[in-house]
C-alpha cells in the first residue's frame, strides 16, 4: 500500500471541463500521505453513476477517503471552505453514496437550516434513483418533516436533517458526520452528537462551510470552524492531522479583478462566475 498525498495541479486541462477557468488548488492545505483506493472507487462509482468531479472534486473525494496502512482514515477530523455556489453539496453527496452502498456505514448530515439538509438529500436521491443497480438495494426513502432518510437492505444508511438533540433519531452509531453551514456551529450542537460517533469503530467528521466573516451576523457562531482552521494551519500535528482545504485568494489580490476571481472559485466558468 502506498501512502501518498494528494496529485493536484493549479489549471489543469480538462476535456470533461472545457469552460473551466478556476484554480483547482486551495490556498491553504494541510493533508497527510494516505491510500486513495477508496477515493479512486468513489469517484469510478460516481461516474457510473453519471456524474463527473471537477478535477478539485476529485481531489478532495480522494484525500477525505485516504485511509492509513491499517485500513483507518487518515484524517478523522475534514475541513472544507470554499465560497457559495462552486460544488461543495456534490463532494457530499458523492461520499454519502460510495459510504452507504459501498462500505455500508451509518451517515449522519446536519445543516443549520432544513432547506440546505433538503436540497442535500434531494440530491443524492436524484443520483441513486437515476440508476437501477443503485435501486436495488434501496429500502425505504423519506423526506419531510426536517428529516430526510435513505435506508439501504445492506445495513447503509443516511439520515438529513437539522442540527438538534435529536438529530441522530434511527441511528444507534454513526460512521460519518457530516456538519455543513459550519460557519454556525457551537460546542453543544457538536457535543450532542457525539455519542454517536463515539459509538463507531472508525468514525470521521467532516465540516464544510463558506468562509466565516466575523461581520456577519449570521457567523456569530463562527468561533469552532475557525478554531480548528487555526488549528490545522498553526498546529498541525502528524500523529492527528486535520485535513484542511480552503479554497480562496490571497488577501493582497484586487478583489474586483476577474483573475482574483478565478483564483477564488475552483468551478469558475462551470458553475461560478
Amino acid at each position: 500500500m502506498a501512502l501518498t498525498m494528494t496529485t493536484r495541479e493549479d489549471f489543469p486541462t480538462s476535456e470533461d471541463f472545457p469552460g473551466l477557468s478556476g484554480k483547482q488548488t486551495p490556498l491553504n492545505l494541510r493533508e497527510a500521505p494516505g491510500d486513495h483506493s477508496h477515493g479512486e472507487k468513489n469517484i469510478t462509482l460516481a461516474r457510473r453513476c453519471g456524474v463527473v468531479p471537477m478535477p478539485w472534486q476529485c481531489a478532495e473525494i480522494k484525500a477525505i477517503n485516504a485511509v492509513d496502512e491499517s485500513g483507518s482514515w487518515v484524517h478523522s477530523d475534514s475541513v472544507l471552505i470554499a465560497a457559495r455556489q462552486n460544488g461543495k453539496s456534490l463532494i457530499v453527496a458523492l461520499i454519502v453514496i460510495y459510504r452507504i452502498f459501498v462500505l455500508k456505514q451509518n451517515v449522519l448530515f446536519t445543516a443549520q437550516r432544513w432547506e440546505t439538509a433538503k436540497e442535500l438529500w434531494e440530491h443524492t436521491w436524484n443520483i441513486v434513483r437515476s440508476r437501477k443497480f443503485l435501486m436495488k438495494l434501496v429500502e425505504s426513502r423519506t423526506c419531510s418533516q426536517g428529516r430526510g432518510t435513505i435506508f439501504l437492505s445492506n445495513g447503509g444508511r443516511v439520515v438529513f436533517t437539522t442540527r438538534s438533540a435529536d438529530a441522530g433519531r434511527g441511528l444507534t452509531k454513526v460512521d460519518l458526520l457530516i456538519f455543513d453551514e459550519s460557519y454556525n456551529l457551537t460546542d453543544a450542537e457538536i457535543a450532542a452528537l457525539a455519542f454517536l460517533s463515539q459509538a463507531a469503530p472508525d468514525p470521521q467528521v467532516f465540516y464544510m462551510s463558506s468562509a466565516v466573516h466575523r461581520e456577519f451576523p449570521q457567523h456569530q457562531n463562527g468561533q469552532v470552524l475557525s478554531a480548528m482552521r487555526a488549528q490545522a494551519l498553526d498546529e498541525w500535528d502528524e500523529a492527528d492531522p486535520i485535513y484542511l482545504s480552503e479554497y480562496a485568494a490571497p488577501q493582497d489580490l484586487d478583489p474586483t479583478s476577474e483573475e482574483t476571481w478565478r483564483i477564488a472559485n475552483p468551478s469558475y466558468g462551470v458553475i461560478s462566475n
